[in-house]
C-alpha cells in the first residue's frame, strides 16, 4: 500500500527553497500549525484554516484527492509544475504567473483625491463588502495586518495584505470592490503595502492567473514584470 507519510516541518523546509515560484509552499512549511505529508517523491501542504492545500513534486493523486475532498468547500489546490503534471488528469487548473519587481522600488506617482490609507481596525464596518470577501479580510486581520483604502464617509473599499511570507520575501495580496476599480484606488492602495515590505527587507511577489487581466495590469504599473515562475490552481 501508499500511504501518505507525515514528515517534520525541519525535513519539508531542506526540500522547498526560498524562491518566488515557491513562496507558499515554503510559508506553509515555516507555519508549526500546518501538515505536511510524503506523497511518492513530492509532498502535501495543508494549512492550519484548510483554506490552502499545497502539491510540490510527484504525488499521488489519490492522496491529493484524500486530502482534499473533506475541504473542498474552502480549500484551494495549488500545484507546481511536477505536482501539476501529476494532478491534471484529476483536477482543473488555472495557470498562475508569478512576478517581482524589474528593479529597485520606487513609489509611483499619482494620488487619488480624498483618498486615505490606513491599517484596519476591528471597528471599521465591512457591511458592504461581499461575504467571501469579508470572510477572508477578516481571517487575515487574525493573523496581521491589513490595510485598507478608504473613501467618503470612511468606507473601507480597496484592501491589501501580505498572504504568505518566508524569511525573504512576502506574497502580495490586494482586492478592490468592483465599483471602485478601475480610478486608482487598488493601485494607491497595493503601493502602500509594497513600500512596507520593501522597507522591512523582503522582496515583494506578485501571483496571477493569466486571465486575470485586471491584476497583472496592475501589477506591471507597480513594476513587477519580471517572471518568476509559475503556479497551477485548482477551485472547487
Amino acid at each position: 500500500m501508499h500511504e501518505l507519510i507525515a514528515i517534520s516541518h525541519a525535513e519539508a523546509l531542506d526540500e522547498i527553497p526560498d524562491a518566488p515560484a515557491s513562496l507558499e509552499f515554503r510559508g506553509m512549511a515555516l507555519d508549526r500549525c500546518s501538515t505536511i505529508y510524503r506523497s511518492r517523491t513530492g509532498l502535501l501542504l495543508c494549512d492550519a484554516d484548510e483554506t490552502l492545500l499545497g502539491a510540490i513534486g510527484e504525488v499521488r493523486p489519490q492522496h491529493a484527492r484524500e486530502l482534499f475532498e473533506p475541504r473542498r468547500i474552502t480549500c484551494e489546490l495549488l500545484a507546481d509544475s511536477r505536482a501539476f503534471a501529476a494532478l491534471n488528469a484529476d483536477f482543473v487548473f488555472e495557470r498562475a504567473t508569478i512576478l517581482t519587481l524589474e528593479r529597485q522600488w520606487r513609489r509611483p506617482p499619482g494620488l487619488v483625491l480624498g483618498l486615505v490609507v490606513r491599517s484596519l481596525q476591528p471597528q471599521d464596518p465591512l457591511w458592504h463588502v461581499p461575504a467571501k470577501l469579508r470572510t477572508e479580510i477578516e481571517r487575515q486581520a487574525l493573523n496581521g495586518e491589513v490595510w485598507a483604502g478608504f473613501v467618503a464617509r470612511g468606507t473601507a473599499v480597496s484592501f491589501a495584505y501580505v498572504a504568505t511570507t518566508t524569511e525573504t520575501l512576502a506574497d502580495i495580496s490586494i482586492d478592490t470592490l468592483a465599483e471602485w476599480r478601475g480610478i486608482g484606488i487598488g493601485r494607491n492602495v497595493a503601493s502602500f503595502l509594497v513600500g512596507r515590505v520593501v522597507a522591512l527587507g523582503k522582496a515583494p511577489v506578485w501571483g496571477a492567473t493569466v486571465d486575470n487581466a485586471a491584476s497583472l495590469a496592475l501589477a506591471a504599473s507597480l513594476g513587477f514584470t519580471r517572471p518568476a515562475g509559475e503556479l497551477f490552481v485548482h477551485e472547487a
